[in-house]
């Protein structure tokens, strides 16, 4: 079998889940047998952070990428622009998470944000033109279909992997503080503001609650909201933490809350659940895919339900070590040596059509 060929955006150091993915699935696949020669576009010491000027020269001027491959892998949904520049017939597009799409449209007075949706939709809609898409979830593979027109038939769904330091048993906590943990971000789909109120209502009744924010900060918004509802001081932001960090900090905490109204897979539900961490999230996107029944899944808008059942969890030892238990069970689903495995079949498939 040919080369395959990684395209990672140029700028993926910045978009740590991307960086992540690429890397772990390029891992996974050398440790298969016969796995054919994979070469990344561009190399490690090219990907670059994100400046506006670089953003745009690296989308039109023609890039050089690796030829006479059998298969091209774009990585990620907004980098399939660069379908240009490949045969389409050769062409994997991983479909991560279309969230931005489902989402209200941006303003036009809002307008890092408008462009950036522009563009997004600009980007995506290339994906009709791949072989085949690979979506993370069945909510994935809807989102591709009804909103970047892909026909369903091209596209197949591969779940994502948990990193092997995830698993784990999780140590008993010796502070007395409740933690509750939201890693990710803080656009749109993320819902912050409801996850504000929550921590509001929950900290009325356990006034030793505390919020751990791991990835982006909050928007300016976000926090005057914090201040507006008194919770400011119950927030304790630890930033984009390196990956190797991240394990420990789910080992730290005492509940994983994700009251998100969109997402693509979730991949922080799958490593709180390998680390034994209970998870309470809602039901929206993909999120009822990855937790099963280990999880407390909810409507994302029934913000009094989600904070009696914070109570309980964080309440009720034997409620937090059922969901603990059940959690890591389901996690075992979700590991890079099988997700490599589903897309070393889809990479033949491409090359042998």
């Amino acid at each position: 079998m040919k080369p395959i060929a990684f395209l990672f955006p140029p700028h993926s150091e910045t978009y740590f889940g991307l960086n992540v993915f690429g890397r772990q699935l390029l891992q996974a696949l050398q440790g298969l047998a016969g796995a054919p020669e994979i070469l990344s576009w561009p190399p490690d010491d090219l990907r670059r952070k994100v400046e506006p000027w670089r953003f745009w020269a690296d989308r039109f001027a023609r890039p050089v990428f690796p030829r006479g491959c059998g298969v091209y892998h774009i990585l990620a949904q907004g980098s399939a622009d660069v379908m240009r520049y490949v045969p389409a017939r050769r062409t994997i597009v991983t479909c991560h998470d279309l969230s931005q799409l489902r989402m209200k449209r941006p303003r036009l007075r809002e307008a890092r944000r408008w462009v950036n949706y522009g563009f997004f939709r600009y980007a995506t809609g290339f994906m009709r033109r791949a072989r085949v898409v690979v979506a993370d979830s069945e909510a994935a593979r809807r989102d591709a279909v009804e909103l970047a027109g892909v026909p369903r038939g091209r596209v197949r769904v591969i779940p994502l992997g948990v990193d092997d330091e995830f698993f784990g048993t999780r140590p008993a906590r010796g502070s007395k503080t409740r933690r509750l943990l939201h890693v990710g971000g803080c656009g749109p789909n993320k819902n912050i503001d409801g996850l504000l109120r929550i921590l509001d209502r929950v900290r009325r009744r356990l006034p030793d609650v505390e919020l751990v924010k791991a990835g982006a900060p909050l928007t300016p918004e976000q926090q005057r909201s914090a201040r507006d509802l008194g919770v400011a001081d119950r927030i304790r932001h630890v930033g984009r933490v390196e990956r190797r960090e991240l394990p420990g900090i789910f080992r730290d905490a005492d509940l994983l809350i994700y009251p998100s109204l969109h997402e693509g897979f979730c991949l922080p539900v799958a490593e709180a659940m390998a680390s034994g961490l209970p998870v309470i999230a809602s039901k929206a996107g993909s999120i009822p895919e990855v937790a099963g029944s280990a999880a407390v899944l909810l409507p994302a808008d029934e913000e009094d339900r989600w904070s009696e059942e914070v109570v309980r969890i964080l309440s009720d030892d034997a409620v937090a070590r059922r969901l603990s238990e059940e959690g890591g069970r389901r996690a075992q689903m979700f590991r890079w040596r099988n997700t490599a495995e589903a897309y070393l079949r889809v990479y033949r498939e491409v090359a042998e059509a």
